[in-house]
């Protein structure tokens, strides 16, 4: 459909638009990454320093004896590199037997029960995991330099009365009389006197407690906000839409949904108005038609006020070249006239006021170049796609606002009978094309191209959409009444009432 040179950029997937909804987007994650890696260094650097004083000590005493700086150095490296090796195998298989046959097998179950089916859950990536030894390890060797330059520094007597506080500090004697305490009084007084001896022990000891804290309530808040059981419970009890035709059905259009993730849009499809309309492509085809919707308002326990119709109907689009070119270039140089008429149907779906108003204040919220006011005058229609332009199109997308597009409807359910009927004839004189009339929309605008997959776009649900070849446009109900066809529900998302049972 594209040039050679253009390429699709796609750059946000579910997961990323499940998180960003949630937890504010990749810098959220980052920030979050930076505050457990500091509460690590923290812990882990507090307990080498409880450790450091007797390493001092122990080293003090080598050099007491002569060993020079250099041996010490050497000896307390060896030592150093040793335990990394040792704590560095037994960490990763420790944490590659965990996440490779515990935890999978945990949660595994968990989700069975809770989702009733299982799957198949991985959480091993060992590019982390070289990333935490490395991590661990480096805290390990700056702290042992430390060690190092704590001997080079003190003296041998010293070093042998190293006890990590600050020397040569002036010592304190009380000069009043000390009161009698009680057992816990003296409790108190003692670590009172740890605090005050280790400040900085102290502080760094309480940040890092913090730090893992805050962690561990950050991460149960995107657990359980993150659930699937909430994206469950967020879309409605029933979805109503039309089949594909037998052919697009062949070409597993319209049961993409049945391999996906339950957090993608169901309705989102490679099928296009084709394969969908095959069996049925005539003006009259309504995919939920007025009976259907009559016994489903008979049916005592949908909660219709939280329930949506989608609805709409399949036209042909006739638009402008300079309309259609960042959408599909090489059919804008099929013909030289300056209007061109689609080889798909294409859908129009009729947004109410509260949606038209939601989609407003996205636009201008983030300042897009999109023409609202013909949209909600009635006037213009809108393009929604499925990040399907470049930017190199998007910069043609913007020249072509105010275009002029209008729609042919498709033939009545008569000629669309008798045209197959002719196509099918061996007679070649039936064969030859009759003009089948097709009922013409007055002229509208076109208002722009908008990415649906964009931050923060309205909660604005779609029929079939997503496939390239097809155009899918919004339009307000004023601008419906211009089109010479009847309304159609599209799709429909019936939720139950709790308070009833429907069976």
């Amino acid at each position: 459909m594209k040039s050679a040179e253009q390429k699709i950029y796609v750059s946000d997937t579910a997961q990323y638009t499940a998180v960003s909804k949630f937890a504010g987007g990749y810098e959220m994650v980052i920030l979050g990454t930076i505050g457990i890696l500091c509460g690590i260094y923290f812990l882990v650097r507090n307990v080498l320093w409880i450790s450091m004083s007797e390493d001092v000590q122990n080293l003090g005493l080598l050099h007491t004896i002569g060993a020079t700086e250099r041996q010490i150095t050497k000896i307390y490296r060896k030592q150093m590199r040793l335990l990394m090796l040792k704590g560095s195998a037994l960490g990763s298989l420790i944490s590659a037997l965990a996440l490779i046959l515990l935890i999978p097998k945990i949660l595994g179950f968990h989700f069975y029960q809770e989702m009733g089916g299982n799957t198949i859950l991985s959480f091993f990536r060992p590019w982390i995991l070289l990333i935490s030894v490395l991590f661990v390890n480096g805290i390990l060797w700056i702290a042992s330099e430390g060690v190092i330059r704590k001997i080079t520094t003190l003296s041998c007597v010293e070093s042998a009365t190293y006890d990590g506080n600050k020397l040569n500090r002036k010592i304190k004697h009380p000069v009043e009389m000390v009161l009698k305490r009680s057992e816990i009084g003296e409790m108190f007084y003692i670590a009172w006197g740890n605090i005050t001896r280790h400040k900085a022990r102290f502080i760094i000891t309480s940040l890092s407690i913090f730090l893992g804290v805050l962690s561990f309530i950050l991460m149960n808040v995107l657990t359980n906000g993150c659930d699937y059981k909430l994206l469950l419970e967020k879309r409605p009890d029933f979805l109503l839409a039309g089949e594909f035709s037998k052919f697009g059905k062949s070409q597993g259009c319209g049961e993409e949904y049945k391999t996906r993730e339950i957090d993608v849009d169901p309705l989102l499809t490679q099928g296009d108005g084709v394969e969908l309309l095959y069996d049925n492509d005539y003006d009259e085809f309504s995919p939920i038609s007025q009976e259907l919707e009559k016994k489903l308002h008979k049916i005592d326990g949908i909660d219709w006020e939280n329930s949506n119709l989608i609805e709409g109907a399949y036209v042909t689009t006739v638009m402008s070249k300079k309309g259609i070119r960042p959408y599909d270039e090489g059919l804008s140089d099929l013909t030289n006239d300056n209007m061109v008429e689609g080889f798909s149907w294409d859908t129009v779906q009729i947004l109410n006021d509260n949606q038209i108003l939601s989609l407003k204040k996205y636009v201008q919220d983030n300042q897009l170049n999109i023409d609202v006011k013909s949209l909600e005058e009635g006037n213009g229609v809108l393009v929604i796609h499925d990040h399907m332009l470049t930017p190199e199109q998007q910069k043609l997308a913007d020249e072509a606002i105010g275009e002029p597009v209008y729609f042919k409807t498709l033939l009545s359910r008569e000629d669309a009978i008798l045209r197959k009927e002719q196509s099918n004839s061996e007679n070649k004189e039936k064969q030859q094309e009759e003009e089948f009339p097709q009922k013409e929309s007055e002229t509208f605008t076109l208002c722009g191209y908008l990415d649906r997959q964009s931050d923060n776009f309205p909660e604005i649900h779609q029929s079939w959409h997503g496939r390239e070849g097809s155009i899918y446009y919004f339009i307000s109900e004023k601008g419906f009444q211009k089109i010479p066809t009847e309304k159609k529900i599209l799709a429909m998302e019936l939720t139950a009432d709790p308070e009833k049972n429907l069976m």
